[in-house]
């Protein structure tokens, strides 16, 4: 299993969010957990970015 960690900018963002797009979300980042990278793009350096279409959010990982 992959370790996420929830930064302190990311739980003040979650916690202004809809609950079906912060359930949206958590699934999401559950599936990374597993391997499951989703729909992601290469922005450059080694930086991957997650694209949650339902919600239209975005997040960056690093994916070493």
């Amino acid at each position: 299993m992959i370790a996420t960690c929830k930064t302190a900018q990311y739980r003040r963002r979650e916690g202004k969010l809809h609950d079906v797009a912060a359930a949206a979300i958590d699934a999401c980042i559950k599936n990374l957990q597993h391997g499951k990278k989703g729909d992601w793009r290469a922005v450059g350096d080694g930086v991957c970015e997650l694209r949650f279409l339902q919600t239209g959010s975005r997040m960056a990982r690093v994916f070493s």
